[in-house]
């Protein structure tokens, strides 16, 4: 029974390596890729729309799950939104793991607001929404 059980773990584990070396090699985050990502900032579900004096900013990282802080130095990609929509477009990107944070202006309370969201997608093209919450400091 015991050996039943090794096999079946050495097998699991096998298997999920294959899996993971084959994402890796498919899924490399970053642009240059078929995706286009349209990102929604929503503050307690009501969108963030972009100003001519404060325009929605979506930060990326590549290749992270965690948080890697507010200062832009620590992000490898930065996109600004247009001035009147709610949405902020990134074309020609590729499937991976990302951490994105975004940062806009609510109106409503006159208050810059900030927040992000781990992302992870194996999509190869097409184009994914993706709501990013925001918040008050």
């Amino acid at each position: 029974m015991k050996l039943f059980l090794s096999i079946a773990v050495l097998l699991a584990i096998s298997f999920a390596s294959c899996k993971d070396e084959a994402y890796e090699e498919v899924c490399v985050c970053g642009k240059g890729g078929n995706l286009t990502f349209i990102f929604k900032p929503q503050h307690h579900g009501d969108p963030i729309a972009s100003t001519s004096t404060y325009r929605d900013t979506i930060y990326m990282k590549y290749g992270a799950q965690e948080f890697p802080g507010a200062d832009r130095s620590n992000y490898d990609a930065y996109f600004v939104g247009v001035p009147g929509e709610n949405e902020v477009k990134v074309e020609n990107m590729r499937c991976g793991i990302y951490y994105f944070y975004g940062a806009g202006y609510d109106a409503s309370i006159s208050e810059v607001v900030r927040g992000g969201i781990p992302f992870i997608t194996e999509s190869t093209s097409g184009t994914i929404e993706i709501p990013v919450p925001v918040t008050e400091d």
